[in-house]
C-alpha cells in the first residue's frame, strides 16, 4: 500500500543510463550470439515513449541490420519498454546504441554505448606462395607465409 506523499515530486526531463545486460561481456560478444542492452530511466512524470537509436538513426523492430550481409537476416530486434534485444547478433550491428526518452518536461538522449561484435569464425589460416623478387636483373625465388585473422 502506498501513502500519499506529503509534497508533490518535482517535474523532471528523463535522466538516462544505458548500459549492456548484466551477463553481457562487453568485450566478447561474437556473431550469432544474443544481445541485451538496457535503458535506465528516472523521470518525473513517467515517460511517454522510449527510442532507440543505432549509429543516430531509429530502430524498428524489424530491422535485421545490413541488408546486405547474407547473415544479417537471420537477426531479430526486439523493443520492449526500455529494452533492447537483438538476437542472433551481426557485424552490421555494431557500433553505437542510444536510447531516448520523451516525457512532458522534454527529451533525453543517453550516452553512446560502443557494440562490438566478434566475427564468428576467428579462423587462423596459413598458406605458401611464391614471391620474386628482382635484385639487379636477376630473379630470386622467395618463400612467404601468410597469416590472415578474421576480425
Amino acid at each position: 500500500m502506498f501513502l500519499p506523499l506529503p509534497f508533490p515530486l518535482p517535474s523532471v526531463a528523463p535522466q538516462l543510463r544505458i548500459s549492456f545486460g548484466s551477463n553481457i561481456g562487453r568485450d566478447s560478444i561474437r556473431e550469432g550470439s544474443d544481445v541485451y542492452l538496457e535503458c535506465r530511466v528516472r523521470a518525473n512524470p513517467p515517460v511517454k515513449e522510449v527510442v532507440w537509436l543505432h549509429e543516430g538513426r531509429p530502430l524498428h523492430g524489424s530491422l535485421t541490420g545490413d541488408v546486405n550481409a547474407a547473415d544479417a537476416s537471420r537477426s531479430t530486434i526486439i523493443m520492449t519498454n526500455q529494452s533492447l534485444v537483438i538476437q542472433k547478433v551481426h557485424r552490421s550491428h555494431r557500433g553505437r546504441y542510444q536510447c531516448v526518452a520523451f516525457n512532458d518536461q522534454g527529451e533525453t538522449v543517453s550516452e553512446a554505448l560502443m557494440l562490438k561484435v566478434n566475427c564468428k569464425f576467428a579462423a587462423k589460416s596459413a598458406k605458401s606462395s611464391t614471391l620474386f623478387v628482382q635484385f639487379f636483373d636477376r630473379f630470386s625465388s622467395l618463400v612467404v607465409a601468410t597469416v590472415v585473422s578474421l576480425n
